[in-house]
């Protein structure tokens, strides 16, 4: 019987372990289900971070071509007033216009326009028409900026077109615009005209508003689930604390179960053997009780012999032990029976009630685990966490006296250092001191120092008046003399250096003046000779500039201009009519002049003329027509181009 009870709770033993192992397994599984999903949910918010990111670049994008939009001291004056309202927390301020007001895109280009204004707003009658509307009405603000808005747009309407905005400005003297932007005062002025959509400053910042909402919802979308998977890691951490303690008491309340049941199965069998012994023991009594007793009935005792009645007088006594050594036995099976019967209880009925309190702790155990854990974990059992707490408060008690009498060494200590660190400064105050002055006052007594220190002090006191920084000023002193005076010294250097440059300098501009003026003198006096008689140098007959006809003039300028150009020459020229005041003979001088530089350098002159003389020593013609108030370039050969000039002065001797 009792061999069957421990097989039985063998098999429940072990019935408890497969189960736990399969709960584990279950938790494993699901553990890997929610690692997936959480790998979900990291994408899911790297989405949403690169969402984040992708609205703050067109928020930046948006607010640059604000900045482009916006005049320079405009955008600087509002950067400053932000700035001075953040930094001494001014409050009542609220930001510009264009950030606290939003309509219809429509009215974008109306809008900005009228936001130039800046009037008194006094009461306004609008006149009543479908053709006329009130801008303020457009906007959407709130209700505490009422004021300024109405500042702003308050005298200000939009109307259908041109004529209806002169005409209620004429008659309701009112701003009027159009949702073209063109504007049209009270006063009677109007102005308008182009206006870049692609540049409005609203539609940059209701961008930005846009973008910025979009982000703020975004982020505070992104915060919540942020929030909600932290809570949610928390309540994970602390039921996987508990499921690991709970496992952990398990598998000690198995370990218990197994070694109680092997400590009791050693019992059993030690008490079943002894039970078997006192049981034969009892059985040999008996029937050597019967056999005596038997004996006894019968009156043979006066028919022994003398040994034999000396043997029954001796076995009498022993008789009486073996029937004391019965009783005992028999107390001692009842005992051990009474033993059995309670130890079976026991293990049965504590074996029952913790089997039913671990299927309930299996059955509602979550399995909201994020992490790898390869086995789990129950609470230590309570007696060792009595134990384990007062270990703990006898350990922190005396952690707690240590660090209290640690605290005081240390504060010790610092004080300590503090004052070798005071006593050190005052003694390189002192200046250097001499190699034996440590070993002379090392062996005398704090007692016999003190005393000394005493009449040093007093010495001291008679020198109180003597400036103590006098040596340390004088050493900074130098060090600026020779400091300023090497600076000194590498100016006075550069100075020089920077004279002898201005003089190479003064020396090449002379220089390169009078190459300048030679070269073009000598280049003067040449195309003179072909062109008209005249000195750039002063020799010979002088006239004045005034004494000279209009092509004469004409003639020196442009031989001042050919000197100048061999001298420093150009990538082309471009002459307008020059030769309008010349005679035909300078102007056939003139053009093969022309002709000439623009063969010998890689000089490109572009003329233009009613004249065929420079027509006619043109690479390539161009003829340029007016028809029906537009102009039109062509390339003409020099046949038709002579042919225009010929009819065209034909025409105009007509």
């Amino acid at each position: 019987m009792p061999t069957l009870r421990i097989v039985k709770l063998k098999l429940l033993l072990e019935s408890l372990v497969s189960e736990s192992r399969e709960g584990f397994n279950n938790h494993k599984a699901q553990r890997d289900k929610l690692q997936d999903e959480r790998k979900s949910l990291w994408g899911k918010e790297s989405a949403l971070i690169a969402e984040i990111d992708k609205l703050r670049a067109e928020v930046e994008k948006a607010e640059k071509s604000l900045d482009h939009a916006t005049p320079g001291d405009v955008r600087r004056g509002l950067n400053s007033i932000r700035r001075i309202c953040r930094d001494y927390k001014i409050n009542g301020v609220f930001g510009p216009i264009i950030e606290l007001l939003d309509c219809d895109e429509k009215f974008f280009t109306a809008v900005e326009v009228t936001a130039g204004n800046r009037v008194k707003a006094p009461r306004v009658t609008y006149p009543q028409s479908s053709d006329v509307i009130p801008l303020l009405k457009k906007l959407k603000f709130s209700p505490n900026f009422t004021p300024a808005f109405a500042q702003v747009f308050a005298r200000t309407v939009i109307c259908r077109d041109l004529d209806v905005a002169t005409r209620v400005a004429r008659t309701d003297n009112l701003d009027c615009i159009t949702l073209e932007g063109d504007q049209v005062s009270k006063k009677g002025g109007m102005t308008g005209g182009f206006y870049d959509h692609r540049r409005s400053k609203l539609k940059f910042m209701n961008i930005i508003m846009q973008n910025t909402k979009s982000i703020n919802l975004k982020e505070e979308e992104l915060e919540k689930k942020i929030t909600e998977r932290v809570t949610e890691q928390q309540k994970i951490d602390a039921k996987r604390s508990h499921d690991r303690s709970e496992l952990e008491q398990l598998k000690q309340d198995i370990a218990n179960a197994n070694k109680q049941k092997q400590f009791i199965s050693k019992a059993l069998e030690k008490k079943g053997k002894s039970l078997a012994d006192v049981r034969t023991q009892i059985d040999q009594l008996k029937g050597s009780m019967a056999m005596k007793q038997a004996e006894m009935g019968t009156e043979l005792i006066d028919h022994l012999s003398p040994e034999e009645k000396d043997l029954l007088s001796r076995l009498n006594p022993e008789i009486a032990d073996l029937k004391e050594k019965h009783i005992a036995c028999r107390t001692d099976r009842i005992e051990t029976e009474t033993r059995k019967a309670e130890l079976e209880t026991n293990l049965t009925t504590n074996l029952k009630r913790r089997k039913q309190e671990l299927e309930a702790i299996i059955s509602s155990a979550e399995t909201d685990l994020l992490y790898g854990e390869a086995d789990l974990k129950r609470q230590e059992l309570t007696d060792a966490k009595s134990l384990v707490e007062a270990l703990e408060d006898n350990y922190e008690r005396t952690l707690q006296d240590e660090a209290k009498e640690l605290e005081q060494l240390l504060s010790k200590r610092n004080a300590l250092q503090a004052k070798q660190e005071e006593f050190s400064n005052k003694i390189r105050e002192l200046g250097p001191l001499s190699s034996d002055a440590f070993e002379t006052y090392k062996r005398k007594s704090i007692k016999e120092l003190h005393k000394m220190l005493h009449r040093c002090n007093e010495q001291l006191q008679q020198f109180s008046h003597v400036n103590k920084k006098a040596l340390d000023q004088y050493v900074n002193f130098t060090e600026q003399r020779e400091e300023l005076q090497k600076r000194q010294a590498e100016l006075d250097a550069g100075d020089e250096k920077i004279r002898e440059l201005i003089s190479v300098l003064d020396q090449r501009k002379d220089e390169s003046i009078e190459r300048t003026f030679k070269g073009v003198a000598r280049h003067f006096e040449k195309y003179s000779l072909n062109l008209c008689k005249v000195s750039f140098t002063g020799q010979g007959e002088t006239q004045s500039m005034k004494q000279l006809s209009g092509g004469q003039k004409t003639v020196v300028a442009l031989t001042l201009i050919f000197a100048i150009q061999r001298c420093d020459p150009a990538p082309f020229y471009l002459f307008d009519e020059i030769d309008a005041a010349l005679d035909p003979q300078y102007r056939t001088a003139v053009g093969n002049m022309i002709r000439r530089l623009a063969d010998m350098a890689n000089t490109q002159f572009i003329t233009t003329t009613f004249r065929s003389e420079l027509v006619k020593v043109a690479d390539k013609i161009y003829g340029v027509t007016h028809k029906n108030r537009v102009s039109r370039v062509n390339v003409v050969s020099k046949e038709d181009a002579l042919d225009f000039i010929e009819h065209d002065q034909s025409h105009n001797a007509d």
